[in-house]
């Protein structure tokens, strides 16, 4: 495709080029809004766009030699029909490729997708828990290569990519030192991919890109206030307030650390971490559960769905996990609702789905905390919930900018 610029110009001596990309803009914006695979005729794009005919076919043109968009011949099973032949039109979501990479403490995740966000190709790497130490980089960028195999796209077609990593990101996409966490998912986004230059590199924070993949696709309305915690190994929050998502000066809106020093909490680990973690140690202290039968102590730990599946057995051990976990993030989420005040929390993460019996116990103990409880609920985007974030943010980055870097 091409890489021409199509130029928004200034004053009276260009206002045909700004009439034009204005043109240009309208009539993309309405192939990209329309679902994959629909097929707009020039009549369609006359109605929708309310410019001439020939200015829409001129756009279409414009649009076709740049790349974004095919022409297509269907195919005819009736009579001939004298007069003009409709041109019919579609929206390339092959132009190009974006990549979504996850990473946090434990692992890199990593998928190739279309700019419909059709998902083609995945890799991953894992990291030992607890290693601060341990190479990111060369981890990312192996589970890139995995996708990419995957996926069947070479690097050269990828346009744009966005990472979401578990640590305070600002502005402009910078990790604050300090913090050995943060520091040790700290990944040049621009050294991640094997050759072929991408038009834009982004770094998010990790629950910042949940919270935005939970407004497109989750339990909340557009403008809402919403808050999107994700609560696997760690929590951390994204915050959205009225449809605007916060950042803070450095990034740090919706960094938990606090928990730390809140009673009946102490640390900022996830519900997955503290359901597996509690019931290994209970098992290990010989306590009478029916997850011993398929857990040994030199095994891996019992998972949160093992502990949760437990309790919905009425197993006495998983439900006093339950309700430890309850206790514990009720205080959480109270102090969150006495700070921001939102209308929802959004439980995500992989844990998500299967935690409905502890969303009811926070329910039922909230009240004792905050006097501004919000709804509770769980996401359903389960574990991809950050790769999802990550794949929009770089497809409406392309969108964006699709006139300023045309291919």
């Amino acid at each position: 495709m091409r890489r021409d610029s199509i130029a928004a110009g200034n004053g009276a001596g260009t206002s045909p080029q700004q009439l034009r990309r204005s043109n240009l803009r309208v009539v993309l914006d309405i192939f990209w809004a329309a679902a994959p695979g629909t097929v707009l005729t020039a009549g369609d794009l006359i109605e929708r766009a309310g410019l001439t005919r020939a200015t829409v076919l001129g756009v279409c043109d414009d649009l076709i030699e740049l790349g974004w968009i095919q022409e297509i011949v269907p195919a005819t099973t009736g009579p001939a029909v004298r007069g003009r032949r409709a041109r019919h039109f579609t929206f390339r979501s092959d132009a190009g490729y974006v990549i979504g990479i996850d990473l946090n403490f434990v692992s890199a995740t990593a998928v190739v997708a279309t700019l419909d966000a059709t998902l083609l190709g995945r890799g991953r790497r894992t990291f030992a828990e607890g290693d601060l130490e341990a190479d990111r980089l060369d981890n990312v960028r192996a589970a890139v290569r995995d996708a990419l195999t995957e996926a069947g796209v070479t690097p050269e077609r990828i346009i744009a990519l966005c990472m979401g990593v578990a640590a305070a990101v600002d502005r402009r996409g910078t990790v604050p030192s300090g913090n050995p966490y943060w520091e040790s998912v700290h990944v040049d986004p621009s050294q991640v991919l094997d050759g072929g230059p991408v038009w834009q590199a982004i770094v998010d924070n990790d629950a910042n890109l949940a919270a935005r993949a939970e407004e497109r696709f989750g339990p909340v309305d557009l403008g809402d206030s919403f808050v999107t915690m994700l609560a696997d190994e760690a929590i951390g929050a994204g915050v959205v307030s009225q449809g605007v998502l916060l950042r803070g000066h450095n990034g740090g809106a919706g960094e938990l650390r606090c928990a730390e020093h809140l009673n009946g909490v102490g640390t900022t680990d996830g519900i997955a971490y503290l359901a597996r973690r509690w019931a290994a140690d209970a098992l290990a202290a010989g306590e009478a559960s029916t997850l011993a039968a398929t857990w040994k102590p030199d095994r891996d730990l019992p998972t949160a769905e093992d502990v949760f599946a437990a309790a919905a057995r009425n197993d006495p051990l998983a439900l006093d996990i339950v309700e430890r976990l309850g206790e514990r993030f009720a205080i959480v989420i109270a102090t969150i609702a006495s700070l921001i005040n939102p209308q929802t929390v959004v439980v995500a993460g992989g844990v998500a789905p299967v935690c409905g019996a502890v969303i009811t116990a926070i329910e039922s103990r909230i009240g004792r905390y905050t006097d501004v409880a919000p709804r509770i609920v769980a996401s359903q985007l389960g574990s991809d919930v950050v790769l999802i974030g990550a794949v929009h943010a770089a497809i409406d980055y392309v969108r964006e900018h699709a006139l300023d870097t045309a291919m």
